[in-house]
């Protein structure tokens, strides 16, 4: 069973502050689309200043990077390069799969089996759908089984009792 792990919302909090500018920026250009702000945006410096959630660099660092796989949308070539660096720049020797905004999480990766930690419930559900092991992450409405920390899916015992709810 591969555990893949959500970035944006799950491991760094990149848009507490990135939808706000971006509001400021479309009252000052009501023509600027949310696609191409995304595009054109800093993710380095966006990155550097995201916050780390619930030390989860220094929980995936704890574990085996073979265990975990980290999966990112982005909308862009510069948003890939910025994640990866910044997880490199880190320390974090994980696999990275990258996927487009266009693409869905399931159609790059084997579901069937696997789970996926995530903070989007429609990621989530698609992830069911396609054989796999949904677990909500944060503070959003599902019944899937819930987590607030990696460590609650990384450590196998901790694993197993979520799984049994």
């Amino acid at each position: 069973m591969k555990r893949f792990i959500d970035c944006d919302g799950v491991i760094v909090d990149t848009e507490k502050d990135l939808f706000k500018e971006y509001y400021l920026k479309k009252k000052e250009d009501e023509t600027l689309r949310k696609s191409l702000y995304l595009e054109k945006l800093d993710w380095e410096y966006w990155l550097k200043k995201a916050e780390v959630i619930n030390n989860a660099l220094e929980i995936l660092k704890s574990y085996n990077p073979f265990d975990v796989i980290i999966l990112t949308k982005v909308h862009s070539l510069n948003e890939a390069q910025a994640k990866i660096k910044y997880f490199r720049d880190n320390e974090i020797k994980n696999d990275i799969v990258i996927v487009p905004s266009i693409v869905k999480k399931t159609d790059l990766v084997e579901t069937r089996g696997n789970i996926l930690v995530d903070d989007n419930i429609d990621n989530l559900v698609d992830w069911q759908n396609k054989g796999g092991i949904p677990i909500a992450f944060g503070n959003i409405n599902s019944e899937f089984p819930k987590v607030n920390n990696l460590e609650e899916v990384l450590n196998p015992f901790k694993l197993g009792k979520i799984l049994k709810r």
